[in-house]
């Protein structure tokens, strides 16, 4: 059965590096082979965007999130058109990379923070393998819904419309009736997100748009419509590319910076949600 990797991922006890060998290992190598592996991670490592990136980063002491390496990983001519799955690894490479080149010294960010946060580009790119259902275990939803039933201002809707903090809360090995009273303050704050997550996805738009856009004008000119036959090196090459980067560039940078100005992603929210349930039981 196909299970979605960021909750599988979310709900064990896996560090990112242990996360990204099991995801080499068990999914990614018997669908694009050890080579291609090999030759995503060198990719990163060697990559003078990253590397500036790991500069900025360190220079302004601000913590790229995923959205910020997946963009990073998305300007490199090599991985514009992979994969999803290619796209998730990369992702993860220059996480791991960061933490160690750059974290691991300027404590930026807690790592649990940065694991919790780069396995979310699972979700982004809304990956689903197949596995077992004891592998499944970890998450651990299912069980809850019962126990919603009792006496509190959730109500149905809320457990079926908010699954993804029902998963995030009950990974943490809370009781339900834990698991309730920090979903109804996590719903209270959901306005706080809107705005972030609407950024987020004027970023996903724009890197479709840009690919698609590419895409399109090669079938158009060169194959009769046909995007099947558009080579990578037919998208470098056309005369379009250089003045469509410059712009997709620019979109880019305008949207991060109105991301890192609103400043809200789920891991503050949830260490909000942490203090002011403390604060309800005092």
């Amino acid at each position: 059965m196909l299970y979605p990797l960021y909750d599988y991922y979310y709900a064990s006890d896996f560090t990112l590096e242990e996360i990204l060998k099991h995801y080499i290992q068990n999914f990614y190598l018997r669908k694009h082979g050890r080579d291609k592996a090999e030759k995503v991670l060198y990719k990163v490592s060697d990559s003078s965007k990253i590397k500036k990136l790991f500069e900025q980063s360190l220079k302004q002491r601000v913590a790229p999130n995923y959205v910020d390496f997946g963009s990073v990983i998305n300007e490199m001519i090599y991985f514009m058109f992979q994969s999803n799955s290619t796209q998730v690894l990369a992702v993860l490479a220059a996480a791991i990379a960061w933490n160690k080149q750059v974290n691991q010294y300027a404590r930026l960010k807690n790592e649990d923070d940065v694991r919790n946060d780069t396995i979310k580009i699972f979700k982004k790119y809304s990956i689903y393998e197949e596995m077992s259902q004891s592998e499944y275990e970890g998450f651990k939803s299912a069980h809850i819904e019962q126990q919603f039933q009792e006496e509190s201002s959730l109500t149905q809707k809320d457990f079926f419309d908010n699954q993804d903090l029902v998963i995030m809360l009950a990974a943490e090995d809370a009781t339900p009736e834990i698991i309730k009273r920090k979903l109804e303050i996590l719903l209270g704050k959901r306005a706080k997100t809107a705005e972030y997550l609407k950024i987020e996805k004027e970023i996903i738009a724009a890197e479709r748009e840009f690919k698609e856009g590419l895409v399109n004008i090669v079938a158009d000119s060169k194959y009769n419509g046909n995007k099947s036959k558009v080579t990578m090196t037919d998208i470098v090459l056309c005369d379009e590319y250089e003045e469509m980067y410059d712009e997709y560039h620019m979109k880019m940078e305008i949207l991060h910076e109105k991301a890192n100005k609103v400043g809200v992603c789920y891991t503050k929210i949830h260490d909000e949600v942490e203090k002011e349930f403390e604060s309800s039981l005092s």
